[in-house]
C-alpha cells in the first residue's frame, strides 16, 4: 500500500485496499488505510471521494482510536472542502465530547472558522457568530492573546453587523485599550467611528477616530474618502454651533480630500478654490 501511494498509482492502491479488508475485515490496519487514501485524494482535491472514505470509516469503525483525532481532521478537511456548515457541526460535536483543554482548543479555532466563513458568504446570521464567538471567548480555553484579541474585534463586527451599536462600542473601546498591533488598532478605530457615525449626535466621536486612524497611517488606502467624510462631519458641527473652528476644520479636511483624491461634489471643490482665492487676495 505504501508503495503504491508512493508512485501514485492509486488504481494498484485501491485493488490492494480490497484485498487487506478481505483479509482483515474491521481492523484498524484497514480504516487506516482508507483514511491514507483519503487524505491522498484531499490532495488531490477530490473532495466527493475523500468524503466518502471518511464517513466510511466513521461509520464502520466505531472503535477506532484516537476516535477526537480522526474527528478534528474530518473537520479540518470539510473546512478545506469548503464544507463550512458541516464542518461547523463537527466542531459543535466535538467539544461536547472532549474535555482535554488543547482540543477543545483547536475545536474553538474550527468552529469559529467555519462559522465566519458561512457569515462571509452570506450563508449564517451575525447573532449566530455572535454567539459561538462569545462562547468561546468565556471558555477556559488555550486560546493565544492574539487570537482572543481577534475574536473579541470579530465579536464587536458582528455587533455592529446586528445594528447593536452600544454593545458594539463597549467591546471596541475595551479592546482599543490593550496593546494591539497597529492593523488591528486601526480596524478597531474605524469600527468605532462607523459605530458613532450610526448614532445621531455623534459627529465629534466619529471625527475623533477617524482622526486616529489618519494620524497612525496617513497614506491610508481610504485616505481621501475618510478626509472627505471627516469634512462633512466637521461641516454639520459647524452649521449646528457655527464655532469658526469647526468651519477651519471642515476647510483643511477638503484640502485633504483634495489632495488624497477622495471623493469631493463640484460645488464643494468650488468652495474651496473660492476660500483659497479671496485668502491670496488678502496678503
Amino acid at each position: 500500500l505504501a508503495a503504491a501511494k508512493h508512485s501514485q498509482q492509486q488504481e494498484h492502491y485501491n485493488r490492494l485496499l480490497s484485498d487487506l479488508e478481505r483479509e482483515f475485515p474491521a481492523t484498524k490496519m484497514v480504516a487506516d488505510a482508507y483514511l491514507t487514501r483519503a487524505r491522498w485524494r484531499g490532495l488531490q482535491q477530490d473532495f466527493t471521494a475523500a468524503k466518502q472514505d471518511y464517513l466510511y470509516v466513521l461509520e464502520n469503525f466505531s472503535t477506532y482510536e484516537p476516535k477526537e483525532d480522526l474527528l478534528y481532521e474530518y473537520g479540518h478537511f470539510l473546512y478545506n472542502a469548503k464544507e463550512w456548515a458541516e464542518a461547523k457541526n463537527i466542531a459543535h460535536i466535538f467539544l461536547q465530547t472532549t474535555t482535554e483543554a488543547k482540543a477543545k482548543t483547536l475545536a474553538s479555532k474550527l468552529l469559529i472558522a467555519s462559522h465566519q466563513a458561512l457569515y462571509q458568504n452570506g450563508a449564517s446570521a451575525p447573532a449566530a457568530l455572535a454567539k459561538d464567538l462569545e462562547k468561546v471567548l468565556q471558555d477556559d480555553l488555550c486560546l493565544t492573546l492574539a487570537e482572543k484579541k481577534q475574536y473579541t474585534y470579530l465579536l464587536a463586527e458582528t455587533r455592529y453587523k446586528e445594528k447593536k451599536y452600544t454593545s458594539s462600542i463597549k467591546i471596541l473601546r475595551e479592546l482599543s485599550q490593550q496593546n494591539l498591533a497597529e492593523p488591528l488598532q486601526i480596524s478597531c478605530y474605524l469600527l468605532l467611528a462607523s459605530n458613532y457615525e450610526k448614532i445621531p449626535s455623534n459627529d465629534p466621536l466619529y471625527c475623533s477616530y477617524v482622526e486616529k486612524v489618519l494620524a497612525l497611517r496617513p497614506s491610508h488606502p481610504l485616505a481621501g474618502a475618510l478626509h472627505t467624510r471627516l469634512f462633512n462631519a466637521y461641516l454639520r458641527q459647524f452649521q449646528a454651533t457655527k464655532e469658526k473652528k469647526l468651519l477651519i476644520a471642515a476647510r483643511e479636511q477638503l484640502y485633504l480630500a483634495q489632495e488624497k483624491n477622495g471623493p469631493i461634489k463640484k460645488n464643494n471643490f468650488l468652495w474651496l478654490v473660492d476660500h483659497y482665492y479671496k485668502t491670496i487676495k488678502t496678503l
